[in-house]
C-alpha cells in the first residue's frame, strides 16, 4: 500500500518522465527509512534514476542521531 501512493505521488507530480535522480532527507527513522528502502527498489527498476540520501538531523534523538 505505502509502494503504491509513492508510486501515485510520482506520477500525479508529473515526476517519473523527466526525473533522473531523487535526493532524500534521512534521519533514520522508520519513514525515511521505509522511503529508502521503497527508492532504492525503484532505482534498481527505472535503471536511468539515481538516489542518493543526505542524514537529516532533526535533534529528537539525542547522540543516537549522530551515530
Amino acid at each position: 500500500m505505502v509502494e503504491q501512493k509513492i508510486r501515485q505521488a510520482i506520477n500525479d507530480f508529473g515526476m517519473s518522465p523527466r526525473m533522473k535522480g531523487i535526493l532524500v532527507g534521512y534521519s533514520g527513522g522508520a519513514d525515511s527509512s521505509a522511503l529508502l528502502y521503497f527508492l532504492s527498489k525503484y532505482e534498481k527498476e527505472q535503471k536511468d534514476v539515481k538516489i542518493a540520501a543526505f542524514h537529516v538531523n532533526h535533534m529528537l534523538r539525542g547522540d543516537a542521531a549522530d551515530n
